[in-house]
């Protein structure tokens, strides 16, 4: 059974506990290998602790992979290891997790440590799919924390109802 709702209202709150493993939310997990290929340039400040990539941007994580035209990322070290703090992506962005059969489409992607806000916007449409499951939005917020996602702009919601527990 699929059931589609459209909303037109400026925010729509929408369980996205599925999205919001597309990066670390407090699950433990060993990232093996990050790499990250690009047609432009590399800058990387070891002082600012900031990474840029330009034109062709390919980031593979595991099974996740970003694309875009341009990707800057700000870092820390705490405990050894190193950590995003911020991650801006912008230009003809497209996320994939295959694994959990997750795609988004946007033209820029932030991500905020900090606040544990992922944001996909577009001036059209951002668009976050996962299996039979479609969210369009302006801006797709997710709170890495709870889990939710709040939808900005007009747009449409498709969720397969056979998939909800």
């Amino acid at each position: 059974m699929k059931a589609t709702i459209l909303f037109s209202a400026t925010l729509l709150l929408f369980s996205a506990v599925a999205f919001s493993n597309i990066l670390n939310t407090g699950q433990k997990f060993t990232v093996k290998k990050v790499e990250v290929d690009c047609d432009g340039g590399i800058q990387v400040g070891v002082k600012t602790k900031e990474a840029s990539f330009s034109t062709n941007v390919d980031l593979k994580l595991d099974d996740f992979r970003l694309r875009c035209d341009e990707l800057k990322i700000s870092y820390l070290e705490s405990d050894g290891k190193t950590h995003v703090k911020t991650l801006n992506a912008q230009g003809n962005v497209i996320c994939e997790q295959a694994s959990r059969q997750l795609k988004a489409w946007s033209d820029r992607l932030t991500y905020d440590r900090d606040s544990h806000q992922l944001v996909f916007s577009s001036e059209e449409k951002t668009k976050v799919d996962q299996g039979e499951n479609h969210l369009e939005a302006v801006t797709i917020r997710i709170d890495l924390e709870s889990g939710e996602a709040f939808a900005e702009g007009g747009g449409s919601i498709e969720v397969n109802l056979d998939e909800i527990e």
